[in-house]
């Protein structure tokens, strides 16, 4: 595990000991950390084989959580009025998915000598991250896909923009 500041922005990341084939981008609450690393745990002990002869088919991967102090405002594609309570969401999620290719995935191209032709990334995410990741996959053409768990799909205006 590894944890890297990029553009103030912080990020952790679970990397296994192979060249990355795919690179799973999870957005997550900054209170989240410890139950993120229990999944990442879990998933590890289902996935990766504990025997040599499995391990020419274990198809190399990271997790790279992606930090984020307010979810209203960082994750929202666009503003939209308060829904629960009366905290509006600030439409800021533009930025973040900007720091996620201009920051964050160079670097992992560059640490991890990822050859971005052949590697599938995925963005990730539960409620309004879930929602933000299927906006950030209809936004930009790196990503090969997105993991929406109970996305935010009412959120205002979304219907439409798919």
């Amino acid at each position: 595990m590894e944890e890297i500041f990029l553009d103030d922005r912080k990020y952790i990341i679970y990397a296994g000991c192979g060249k990355p084939e795919k690179i799973i981008f999870l957005f997550a609450d900054k209170n989240e950390e410890q139950s993120v690393n229990m999944i990442y745990s879990n998933v590890c002990r289902m996935y990766v084989p504990n025997q040599r002869e499995n391990a020419s088919n274990y198809k190399e991967w990271l997790l790279v959580v992606c930090l984020i102090d307010d979810w209203n405002r960082e994750l929202s594609p666009w503003k939209a009025p308060a829904v629960f309570g009366n905290e509006y969401f600030a439409g800021e999620g533009a930025e973040t998915l900007s720091n996620l290719t201009e920051h964050c995935i160079p670097y992992m191209i560059e640490k991890y000598n990822i050859n971005i032709e052949k590697c599938r990334l995925f963005t990730a995410g539960y409620s309004l991250a879930g929602l933000f990741s299927l906006w950030a996959l209809h936004q930009s053409y790196i990503f090969s896909g997105a993991i929406s768990c109970s996305g935010s799909l009412w959120f205002n205006g979304f219907e439409e923009y798919v």
